[in-house]
């Protein structure tokens, strides 16, 4: 007898409805907890603590906020959406597409294109940095671009080298849990409970790339990872494995954690960051497009592919 999930065959909003509770109250948990034990690992007073952020020059305060990140992201993310894929479905490894994995020609393709790719994200983010909000909410972009700059400060404290292990460490926090718990989370759920509400996928790939670029709160990135959020949501559409996903999120989050680790280091310039924008190679963009194009459309012939595989074994013609 199958299991049945709890939630199973409800209405997707009170789905969504689990699925944003189970996220909220995972991080909070998750959250203190890091917070808690983090101030017995790395040996911080309350008052180090609550000022953490004002003493970002610190080792241990960076340390301490990696760790931080590492745990409440794991929580948020990878903890809940298993959590909320159980209460949808008594399978919840096959409802997070967990069980399905991608080839390894779809996956060297889905590789290659995020690689070619970046001289038309370098753009985007380009675009994205020229955008200004109507003038009645300027109080509003200027506060998302102050809080940018604050995450900015952060984040190259974090990826600036300090030791061996420092990259590692950066791929771990940056690159991997990220890439596992924001796929599960948002392509794993978000996208596939969507589609059963709207029943229109590309609608609702569309709303889950809003809600993927929105909720990471950064104004200045947000064109540049909706796209990111657009390509995901078709990539695992096509092929029903998370794993790909996981992946190509993987491979685009360590490619600038690797970057940026030569670039505080003092080992390259910004060339490779500004690659494909107005004045730097902006052909980059155009031949990134194209040759994009074609490794995306390899992908997609691999859905139509397996499809039809699929329809000769069961017998289904359309």
């Amino acid at each position: 007898m199958t299991k049945r999930g709890i939630l199973e065959g409800s209405h997707p909003s009170r789905q969504l409805l689990l699925a944003g509770l189970s996220f909220v109250g995972s991080w909070i948990f998750f959250q203190l907890l890091a917070m808690f034990t983090g101030i017995f690992i790395y040996h911080l007073s309350l008052t180090e603590l609550v000022n953490s952020l004002s003493e970002i020059d610190r080792p241990e305060i960076v340390s301490f906020l990696k760790y931080v990140q590492a745990v409440s992201s794991a929580g948020m993310f990878i903890f809940a959406a298993m959590l909320t894929a159980w209460f949808i479905d008594g399978d919840w490894k096959s409802f997070l597409g967990l069980r399905n994995k991608p080839g390894w020609l779809i996956s060297f393709y889905a590789v290659l294109f995020i690689i070619i790719i970046f001289p038309f994200t370098n753009f985007l983010s380009y675009l994205n940095s020229n955008l200004h909000l109507p003038g009645f909410m300027e109080g509003v972009e200027n506060f998302f671009r102050n809080q940018e700059t604050q995450m900015n400060t952060v984040m190259e404290k974090f990826l600036r080298p300090s030791g061996p292990w420092s990259l590692l460490v950066n791929l771990l926090v940056i690159a991997v849990i990220p890439a596992i718990g924001e796929e599960l989370t948002f392509r794993g759920v978000v996208q596939k409970v969507l589609i059963r509400w709207f029943r229109n996928p590309h609608t609702a790939i569309f709303v889950t790339a809003i809600f993927f670029s929105a909720l990471h709160f950064q104004f200045l990135s947000f064109l540049p990872r909706f796209f990111l959020g657009m390509v995901l949501g078709y990539m695992f559409y096509w092929s029903k494995s998370i794993w790909l996903t996981i992946l190509v999120h993987f491979v685009n989050n360590a490619m600038a954690v690797v970057y940026y680790n030569f670039y505080y280091g003092g080992f390259t310039d910004d060339s490779v960051e500004k690659a494909g924008t107005p004045g730097n190679d902006i052909y980059l963009t155009f031949i990134g497009i194209a040759v994009g194009g074609v490794f995306l459309y390899q992908i997609y012939k691999y859905r139509k592919e397996r499809k039809t595989s699929t329809d000769l074994q069961t017998g289904i013609l359309e």
